[in-house]
């Protein structure tokens, strides 16, 4: 006999169906929110209505969904061949463990736990400010610091206005980070972005840094999404094909294939 093969996922039962623990027709239905439910894939098992408006909020505010940024671009330039689920899929492809993606999200995150462990509930300035210093010492990176090209990372505005009306930027690690950032600031032109914004919000509703990853990740695929409907309905051939001139071949001369000169040969008739 196999083993058996557990999940916390989903079971389908007569008449209903069981998700992450929840009945869909008595608990979900009607209730849910659209990042609530991501939250339960990510591997959450309860969240509250307040938490789940968060969510709502954390989704909405990662929208970056530019064409030309990576890795939106992926989902563009594949689904330009026509289709989209396969233009939406690429976009997720290189997604787990890069630099440039919603997953530093999740070290980031680690990054909040660890120094929270280190300094308590309610750490001072000074004492974030002398962690801080010795990791930079050390060399060590700050995941989620950093906005290039411009002062300030839009998505973090937005969502910190979010949290103020909400009355959530007084939660510990929303604090954490933004004592973090000071710090930083003293040293270096480091500003929080949006992975910074969506960890620590993540950590306050109850997430774990590899959950707040995986839910960055899915707020992301909306925006890959977007650019795969609409990337596959004009299909431009600008990103399909590059101008003749900008090529230059520096390969071997072309040749024939044995199978074309073999059938260049004529053919001949009869026996010996």
């Amino acid at each position: 006999m196999t083993d058996s093969i557990r999940t916390r996922v989903a079971r389908a039962d007569h008449g209903d169906n069981q998700y992450a623990g929840h009945s869909v027709l008595r608990d979900l239905a009607g209730r849910a929110s659209t990042a609530a439910t991501l939250a339960l894939a990510a591997g959450m098992t309860a969240i509250s209505e307040d938490d789940a408006r968060v969510l709502d909020d954390v989704l909405v505010c990662s929208l970056a969904a530019d064409p030309r940024i990576w890795p939106v671009k992926v989902s563009r330039l594949i689904s330009s061949y026509g289709g989209t689920a396969i233009g939406y899929g690429a976009a997720h492809l290189s997604l787990e463990g890069a630099r440039v993606s919603p997953w530093p999200t999740g070290e980031c995150g680690e990054l909040l736990v660890e120094l929270g462990a280190q300094l308590g509930e309610s750490p001072s300035a000074e004492d974030v400010q002398r962690v801080v210093d010795a990791r930079l010492e050390g060399r060590r990176m700050f995941a989620g610091f950093g906005v290039v090209f411009r002062d300030e990372d839009e998505r973090m505005v937005a969502l910190e206005a979010c949290l103020e009306r909400k009355h959530r930027t007084g939660r510990r690690y929303w604090r954490l980070m933004r004592l973090v950032e000071a710090a930083l600031l003293r040293h270096k032109k480091l500003p929080a972005n949006a992975g910074a914004g969506v960890a620590a919000a993540c950590l306050d509703v109850g997430m774990t840094p590899r959950q707040a990853a995986i839910f960055a990740t899915a707020c992301a695929s909306v925006c890959f999404l977007a650019n795969a409907v609409e990337g596959a309905e004009q299909r431009p051939a600008v990103l399909r094909r590059l101008p003749d001139e900008a090529l230059r071949y520096e390969g071997p001369a072309a040749r024939p294939s044995p199978r074309h000169m073999a059938s260049a040969l004529p053919r001949t008739t009869g026996r010996r």
